[in-house]
């Protein structure tokens, strides 16, 4: 047996097949579409681990989902508020809001794998190879059936799918180094072609990543087999090789602008940040800065400007507190790999990667003596299901009012007017917070008065304009379209006022390219 793998009991009674079966949908369907970027695949997401959390508390696992170390869940606790009370004072609250439920989601899957035993973490990593075994073939399809672009897999791009193997070539390395798997080829051919498409990808940062917590594995696995460790030296050598030439032929000016930006970012709103998921929005378009971006390529210093000092800091203490519980090499390694990547990259940030990632932090469970049954079990697990039925609601409301603004911008740009107001409407009666149904109203009211030649309809387009300013002060976009209905209604002034404003709240909008000719 390899050290540090011992025989855990359940923390679930009995035997629950639905709950891996369960993750390894919710991390199967993550994977293939692109990283559950869109808000169905979030609700579907959050759904099915809602579902599993209330069958596990109704099948009685309400001690092992509370987790022997209670530290845990104070970290978890602190993170989840402070990206909370970031949300709360957003510039952009709705792409908020989806990030943190995003958060939402890593938790229950770290408080359902922790409540795994041994041998269930084995089947659903077994069910995760063979879903893993189809993103190899779809890669490699891309990579030598059109070499002229990089292999996606659904993945977004390279650099994507080159981290999101991070995870699963380690554990495939696992597999293969594990006495009972020794003689089963299977291990051995997935990881070799996992390896190989690896390689393909070409992704600088992953390689290095890869280098890296490779060095790693070798200094902290005292106990490794003399036989594996200059197979595992040799590959980290030949992963280095790509990310050295790159450094001495090349160089990335752009990534050093971003991370300037997030760094003026952060500073604007220290303690509490911009927001989560704001960093798209707020990135100011400087005399310098002319490449855009939805990322810092640095998701450290990303956290730093959407969270603050608070949510930053309480991140670093939770994953600290992780890898020192990590009692497997080949996990902690993984690991390691994963966020070296995000120094220069962005990986922790899409859905896909953070579900796995956080599920591989969950620690394993220890058999605990028998809880003495509390006088408020009852009223607390009804207060569980309450809760989560709760938030099960909200997001199938929140995925509804969505789906209506996507239809409403579909017949806006089928030029359907008519049915464009009338769904955009609908989407406002459903949840007024969103600020895109009142900026498309706006649009669609401008185009009316411009045909019409109608001020009422210039007057209306401009107060659904300024309330989705309200809504989302973060949106440069909504300043300028404000300042340009104001001077077409007669009131160049309040151009300057609105600029003025914006600049008063978020500094680092001062030399912004797009705030000098707002036309």
């Amino acid at each position: 047996m390899i050290p540090g793998r011992t025989p855990h009991a359940s923390l679930l009674p009995g035997s629950f097949p639905l709950i891996p079966a369960g993750l390894w949908f919710v991390l199967t369907v993550s994977m293939v579409f692109s990283g559950a970027v869109d808000l169905w695949v979030q609700t579907l997401i959050h759904l099915v681990l809602t579902f599993l959390i209330l069958y596990a508390v109704s099948r009685g696992a309400g001690q092992g989902l509370t987790l022997p170390d209670r530290s845990s869940l104070a970290l978890w606790g602190g993170v989840l508020l402070a990206l909370g009370t970031s949300t709360l004072y957003s510039g952009a609250p709705t792409k908020s809001q989806q990030e943190f439920w995003n958060w939402i989601n890593y938790f229950l899957v770290f408080l359902l794998m922790s409540g795994l035993d041994a041998g269930a973490r084995k089947s659903l990593r077994h069910g995760l190879f063979a879903s893993w075994s189809l993103l190899l073939i779809w890669g490699s399809w891309q990579a030598l059936g059109r070499p002229e672009n990089p292999p996606r897999a659904g993945l977004l791009n390279a650099n994507a799918l080159g981290s999101y193997l991070l995870i699963p070539l380690w554990l495939g390395m696992e597999a293969c180094l594990e006495p009972p798997a020794r003689k089963n080829r299977w291990p051995w051919v997935f990881t070799s072609l996992a390896f190989l498409l690896f390689l393909v990808t070409r992704s600088t940062g992953a390689l290095c990543a890869f280098g890296i917590s490779a060095l790693f594995f070798v200094l902290s696995y005292k106990k490794k087999p003399l036989s594996t460790a200059p197979w595992i030296l040799g590959a980290a050598g030949l992963c280095l090789l790509p990310f050295l030439w790159k450094i001495f032929s090349s160089q990335d000016p752009h990534r050093l602008l971003w991370w300037k930006a997030a760094l003026a970012m952060g500073s604007a709103h220290p303690w509490i940040g911009l927001g989560p998921a704001t960093f798209e929005l707020a990135l100011p378009q400087g005399p310098d800065l002319n490449l855009f971006t939805f990322y810092a390529h640095n998701t450290w210093l990303q956290w730093w400007a959407e969270l603050g000092v608070w949510g930053v800091g309480g991140i670093f203490w939770l994953v600290s507190g992780c890898l020192r519980r990590q009692s497997n090499a080949y996990h902690a390694s993984a690991s390691i790999g994963l966020l070296t990547h995000n120094l220069l990259d962005y990986s922790l940030i899409l859905p896909s990667h953070a579900l796995l990632f956080w599920s591989l932090q969950a620690p394993s469970p220890t058999r605990t003596p028998e809880a003495v049954p509390s006088r408020w079990a009852p009223a607390s697990r009804i207060a569980v299901h309450l809760l989560l039925v709760s938030l099960a609601i909200v997001s199938v409301q929140r995925f509804q009012t969505n789906r209506d603004y996507a239809k409403a911008v579909y017949y806006q740009g089928n030029n359907q007017p008519r049915e464009a107001h009338m769904h955009a409407q609908r989407a406002i009666k459903r949840n007024d917070a969103p600020a895109d149904p009142h900026a498309l109203l706006a649009r669609l009211r401008f185009e009316e008065a411009q045909k019409m030649r109608s001020r009422g309809a210039m007057d209306q387009a401009l107060v659904d304009m300024l309330q989705a300013l309200r809504r989302e002060p973060l949106h440069v976009a909504y300043w300028i379209s404000a300042g340009r209905l104001y001077a077409l209604l007669g009131f160049p002034h309040k151009q300057d006022e609105l600029k003025h404003d914006l600049v008063k709240l978020y500094p680092f909008f001062a030399k912004d390219r797009r705030l000098e000719s707002p036309s």
